[in-house]
């Protein structure tokens, strides 16, 4: 029955639209009354059932705004603000130009430059003043916000008497697309885990929320006695990935970790950092980066005549995202989303690669009919079977899988 039950939400289609309202008129004004399709009265109700479909569709809208798996965009974000998550915005590529001109002239902050390429458009972040030399470095950054990076610029837009030309410019932060629904999603719901507040999983999730972390894990030693790897008895230890952080992502993780720190428990760790505490007393925090394993894989393949042209490509495409995972959101071809459901977010900190997950993903290509592999820091791979990893250390693929057809 469609409408809104307690098993949820059931929609009306647009035919059934049309056959009620047909019905009720028949109820109201006869039997014999005609509202078959190429009838005038048949015509009307199919422009009043397509209005009703929208309203539908709208009902539909509401119920999923209150659903975190399905609400989207303003809604989703409206229902992660509840639990004190907001989207990651989007951030603008920076980097560095090289200004060239009559010494002396000053450019102002705002003057825009181009890459002619990409057409994308950077502005100037601060004024310069070229130098005695004829030129000066100045600091640039994208109009738009997006994904991209700093590339060759080579045409000014806006123009300064003495400014004559660019010279070379140097990417140093690359710039981001906001956070994805999916991405929002996974962080709402690791988010949930910090009510735990001095638990592994809650530390965990805590660090997840810090912008540039792709992978964290959190290993408790509650014996009273130090283990194999040296880390001390009561202590634990965080590991996160990319091992590139910066300075200012460090300083949060450490202030993070001070703040849900249980009391009298030591953090572990090479990367030491001091945080004040609320008496003005310096507090060290500790943690660590990841080790990446670059791996070389080699696949053979069996395959039959529903192998595409570009099946290498997809292949190729299906191994790395078992390393690097594939976004929800970046899931266009129901292949692609088959993809995404076997590899999610890639491997994290402690992962094996396992020929069970390799196999998985490359069967999302048409025509692989079966799969081994070879999985090892070699290059080219010998070692046949599972890749072991440390629970120190991430895999990462060192180059494109070598593949063998059959």
């Amino acid at each position: 029955m469609a409408g809104l039950t307690s098993e949820g939400l059931t929609l009306k289609s647009l035919l059934e639209i049309k056959a009620d309202m047909a019905a009720q008129l028949k109820v109201e004004l006869g039997p014999s009354l005609n509202t078959s399709d190429d009838s005038v009265l048949g015509h009307l109700l199919g422009v009043e059932a397509a209005a009703l479909v929208e309203v539908w569709e709208l009902l539909q809208g509401v119920v999923d705004a209150f659903s975190p798996d399905a609400a989207q965009g303003a809604a989703l974000d409206q229902l992660c603000a509840i639990v004190g998550v907001t989207r990651q915005p989007a951030t603008r590529a920076r980097g560095t130009v090289v200004l060239l001109g009559t010494p002396g002239t000053f450019v102002p902050a705002g003057k825009l430059v181009k890459a002619s390429v990409s057409g994308v458009v950077y502005a100037l972040s601060a004024s310069a003043t070229i130098g005695s030399g004829g030129s000066v470095t100045a600091s640039i950054a994208a109009e738009e916000a997006g994904a991209g990076r700093v590339e060759a610029l080579d045409t000014i837009l806006t123009p300064v008497p003495g400014w004559t030309g660019l010279g070379v410019s140097v990417a140093l932060e690359d710039g981001e697309d906001g956070e994805s629904d999916a991405a929002l999603r996974l962080r709402r719901e690791q988010s949930l885990q910090i009510t735990g507040a001095a638990a592994d999983a809650a530390i965990r999730a805590r660090v997840l929320q810090l912008p540039g972390i792709e992978a964290a894990i959190v290993l408790s030693n509650r014996t009273s006695s130090a283990l194999g790897d040296g880390q001390p008895p009561k202590s634990y230890r965080l590991i996160v990935w990319p091992a590139d952080l910066g300075a200012t992502t460090e300083e949060e993780i450490a202030r993070v970790l001070w703040e849900v720190q249980p009391a009298g428990i030591e953090s572990w760790g090479m990367e030491v950092y001091s945080v004040t505490d609320a008496l003005g007393i310096a507090q060290e925090v500790a943690f660590d980066h990841a080790v990446p394993v670059l791996l070389y894989v080699r696949a053979t393949l069996t395959v039959n005549s529903r192998y595409p042209q570009d099946g290498l490509a997809q292949v190729r495409a299906a191994i790395r995202a078992v390393f690097e995972g594939l976004d929800e959101d970046a899931a266009a071809t129901a292949q692609q989303q088959q993809l995404q459901r076997v590899v999610g977010s890639g491997l994290s900190v402690g992962d094996d690669v396992t020929t069970l997950r390799l196999a998985c993903a490359v069967a999302t290509v048409p025509g692989v009919v079966s799969a081994t592999f070879e999985i090892d820091t070699d290059n080219p791979p010998v070692a046949v079977g599972d890749y072991a990893i440390d629970v120190d250390e991430i895999a990462r693929l060192a180059a494109d899988a070598y593949v063998v057809t059959a």
